[in-house]
């Protein structure tokens, strides 16, 4: 065929069939190739206006080359699971190990994983075997380690290292610590003007680039917030009312009046007095994880006795929860505290130290509450930095009044119960407390004072220098007992015993007529003498089986050695006692 039916038979212009003729003559082959087809080409005598002429002849039609699938007679899964990727010293042993246990050879072992991993190719593996066995030949295991590009271990103390950072510094000022540390635990002397160690400062530069941002060095380098970053988030999720709760304190950031009598500010009495001082009161505060609800409350520093107050108030409110979660404040930790937690029957977790984000609930209920702009046009608000502080303060008319005082508003100041019961309103028309199940709490009262245990005496028993004693309690107890006896957070003329599963309520106040101290007097005798009679009926008991066992214990004895001559009973002298 001519080059224009070539052309026109392979998609190709005349033109471009020429050129190729002319590359190939001048190589001095007498074919060209075109999408893999060989065509033969031979010149035309004859033809032509004094030009050559060519004609063409197709030799072979072209096939796309296939990937050739292996026909390894192994079964891939029979061979050792290894990573071929990266593989380790263990894994290039698994392989010499099936070699030499196989009648196999290894570009067998090669097709057979090229096979499993088609991305892998077979001549290549067995290559890469026939590597491992050479070294493992010469060298044994320690030639099959891989050691391209691998970085040698440094030889710096770690520990060393560490102590050197524990005070913030510079690159420079760490080494020199080190090098200090290093000479002193070797028995070196130190050149301060060239410090040295076991190893350089460039060394000990490109370490702690290496490291400075693990975790435990970026601890020790920023603080402890610096593992916050470093841990995940992960959102506790609470499927009903009274799951969890989450306790807190803080410093409200309103000034309240506070009536003083005597010199001394009152607290119980909440009538208003011509006198009182102004005081920054502490918010306390339960909320419950899955619903929202809260209850709050003021005191005058947060300490267990209010943190138990505001748990029966909360009990009250919101029911009873399965578990508090608060921080680690002396008051949470307290015995108080945690043996109330222990008699209700509630577990308290305790935060990690500096993750005030695992109660973040009522963290953030704080901030919503002290910067709403009710909360924050409240008389007496007194900001919540110093810088705002600073302006409240400026805002007074006479520049004589500045600084004087803590607020500029004295005169409209609420007192703090006041001030308790509106914070009180605002978290309850914000909060959802229709979700709960209000509860009866007068049977806590004897479950939430501090625990004592006491030595019942003729006078009953002592709390905080007073005695304490009921006519009940004389017919449970004896002189001489000791008791676990709780006192009522809100009465000090009042406390409890637990005898039996029950309280019995205790008073300081105790006023009898003679009549009644002598009938208490009969029962107590009573009871005493029942208990006597008992006690001789179980003497006699006992007697009777130390005969029981004397006498057995002789009959075995006679029976096993009947020709020796009889010791001595050690059980005479109990005989003779008895």
């Amino acid at each position: 065929m001519t080059s224009n039916e070539l052309a026109a038979l392979l998609g190709y212009t005349s033109r471009y069939i020429r050129e190729l003729t002319k590359q190939a003559i001048a190589a001095g082959k007498s074919h060209i190739t075109i999408k893999g087809q060989k065509v033969a080409f031979c010149e035309e005598v004859g033809r032509g206006r004094g030009g050559k002429r060519y004609r063409y002849t197709l030799i072979k039609e072209h096939t796309p080359k296939k990937r050739r699938r292996s026909k390894s007679l192994l079964d891939p899964k029979s061979l050792p699971a290894i990573d071929l990727q990266k593989p380790s010293v263990e894994d290039k042993l698994a392989i010499i190990r099936y070699y030499k246990s196989h009648e196999t050879s290894l570009e067998a072992i090669a097709e057979a994983y090229s096979i499993e991993f088609e991305k892998l190719n077979a001549m290549s593996l067995a290559r890469r075997f026939r590597r491992w066995m050479e070294a493992y030949e010469r060298y044994g295991k320690a030639g099959l380690e891989d050691r391209r590009g691998g970085k040698r271990a440094s030889k710096i103390d770690e520990e060393l290292f560490i102590k050197s950072l524990v005070k913030q510094g510079h690159i420079t000022t760490y080494y020199e610590r080190y090098c200090y540390m290093w000479c002193k635990k070797h028995g070196k002397l130190l050149d301060r003007f060239n410090p040295t160690s076991n190893i350089t400062y460039e060394g000990f530069k490109r370490y702690f680039n290496a490291h400075k941002n693990d975790p435990h060095i970026k601890a020790i380098l920023k603080g402890p917030d610096a593992m916050e970053e470093l841990e995940p988030t992960m959102k506790r999720v609470f499927e009903y009312p009274n799951q969890e709760w989450q306790i807190d304190a803080t410093s409200i950031d309103i000034f309240a009046k506070v009536p003083v009598a005597d010199g001394e500010a009152v607290w119980d009495v909440r009538e208003a007095t011509p006198e009182y001082t102004i005081k920054r009161l502490s918010l306390i505060r339960i909320i419950d994880s899955f619903s929202g609800a809260s209850v709050v409350r003021l005191a005058r520093s947060d300490n267990s006795y209010e943190d138990v107050r505001l748990l029966r108030d909360a009990i009250a409110r919101l029911g009873m929860p399965e578990v508090i979660r608060g921080d680690n404040g002396k008051n949470y930790v307290s015995r108080h505290f945690q043996e109330v937690l222990e008699r209700l029957g509630i577990v308290y977790v305790a935060t990690t130290p500096y993750k005030g984000k695992e109660k973040g609930k009522v963290e953030r209920s704080f901030e919503s509450l002290q910067h709403s702009a009710i909360f924050e046009n409240l008389p007496g608000f007194i900001g919540h930095d110093p810088k705002m502080r600073i302006d409240i303060e400026n805002q007074a008319v006479k520049k004589s009044q500045r600084g004087k005082k803590a607020t500029n508003l004295k005169e409209n100041l609420l007192w703090w119960w006041e001030l308790e019961s509106l914070v009180q309103e605002l978290v309850t028309n914000k909060e959802a407390l229709a979700m709960h199940t209000p509860m009866s709490v007068e049977h806590l009262r004897a479950l939430l004072g501090k625990r004592y245990v006491r030595r019942v005496t003729k006078e009953g028993v002592m709390i905080n220098g007073r005695y304490y004693q009921s006519p009940e309690f004389w017919q449970e107890v004896w002189i001489g007992q000791e008791v676990e006896v709780i006192e009522d957070i809100d009465d000090e003329s009042v406390a409890y015993v637990h005898i039996g599963g029950k309280a019995i309520a205790l008073s300081c106040k105790l006023e009898l007529g003679l009549e009644e101290i002598k009938e208490m007097k009969r029962a107590y005798r009573a009871k005493a003498k029942r208990y006597k009679k008992l006690v001789r009926e179980g003497e006699k008991e006992l007697f009777a089986m130390q005969e029981e066992l004397v006498a057995r214990h002789r009959g075995m004895a006679t029976a096993q050695k009947p020709k020796e001559e009889p010791k001595p009973d050690p059980f005479d002298f109990i005989q003779k006692v008895s």
